[in-house]
């Protein structure tokens, strides 16, 4: 059961509540979870800005909604040769897609500036 966003009138706030099993738990777990994520990026060197953005966001937030405890991230190799080639195949077929609609759709129009690229 969830708590409730809103206090009783008249009990502390909910930092100085006391926590149940469940809650003191999840929160010594999230404790340890914030530490190595920390540590993750402090060593790796990556930006903080990444905890922004919607990709980072969505990719953890998928990890932790399948519940996979024996997922293990891809290897570098993985990432930079087989995992790229399909990501830049699934690309080019989009582009192709969308070029080709509105190519359809508007027709094409070649200008050139007159500059020479020899």
């Amino acid at each position: 059961m969830q708590e409730p966003d809103v206090a009783p009138r008249g009990s502390p706030p909910k930092e100085m509540r006391q926590l149940n099993i469940v809650q003191g738990f999840n929160a010594s777990t999230k404790l340890r979870l914030d530490k190595v994520w920390a540590t993750a990026f402090y060593e790796a060197n990556i930006p903080f800005n990444i905890l922004k953005h919607p990709a980072f966001i969505n990719a953890v937030r998928e990890t932790v909604r399948a519940r996979f405890p024996a997922y293990l991230p891809p290897s570098m190799n993985a990432i930079r040769t087989k995992l790229l080639t399909a990501r830049k195949a699934e690309m080019v077929r989009q582009v192709k897609e969308l070029t080709s609609n509105s190519t359809e759709k508007y027709g094409v129009t070649i200008c050139s500036d007159g500059w020479d690229n020899f």
